[in-house]
């Protein structure tokens, strides 16, 4: 099939003014690529991969060792980080160790591992665009390659705050869906 030429202005068009879509690319293995795009702003922000798997090794990995330095494959740990992470959360451990669901209001879970992940990932993630996302609360994220599994509304800011407490969270696989 071929490629459909995307102009921005159509994408931003779509836009309230408290939308926005969140487009992640992988570049190389060692770099993402964000691409914030509001109705009267485009942004784009690189994002340091091995930064964040050294940020983030201590809360998926039992020790912290050199082996991401050495083979240098910091998609495979970000993958491992991503999966990690999906994996505290759907866990029976995880479960024992969350509160009691009150009448169908989830409560913030207890345990103590995962939510500074939680707080990594929104850092890595979100946090370079955080300040552009004020008064945005319907959000779409447009997610590449294992960023597709991760549930963005888990992740956690400074304040303790999840991100779909902020606002609503929508996914789309392709900018083509969107145009």
């Amino acid at each position: 099939l071929p490629r459909k030429e995307i102009k921005l202005t159509n994408l931003q068009n779509r836009l309230q003014d408290n939308q926005a879509f969140i487009l992640y690319s992988s570049v190389g293995t060692s770099n993402l690529i964000l691409l914030l795009i509001k109705n009267d702003t485009v942004l784009s922000r690189k994002l340091d991969v091995k930064q964040f798997i050294l940020n983030a090794a201590p809360f998926y990995k039992e020790n912290k060792n050199s082996k991401t330095e050495k083979n240098n494959d910091f998609g495979k740990e970000f993958r491992e980080v991503v999966s990690a992470y999906r994996e505290q959360l759907i866990s029976p451990q995880s479960i024992k160790d969350r509160s009691i669901v009150v009448k169908n209001i989830p409560q913030k879970p207890k345990q103590d591992y995962i939510i500074p992940l939680a707080q990594e990932l929104y850092k890595f993630l979100l946090k370079p665009v955080e300040k552009e996302l004020f008064g945005i609360n319907d959000i779409t994220i447009i997610p590449q390659g294992v960023l597709g599994y991760l549930p963005f509304e888990t992740l956690v800011n400074i304040n303790g705050q999840y991100l779909i407490e902020k606002a609503d969270i929508h996914y789309s696989q392709s900018v083509n869906v969107l145009n």
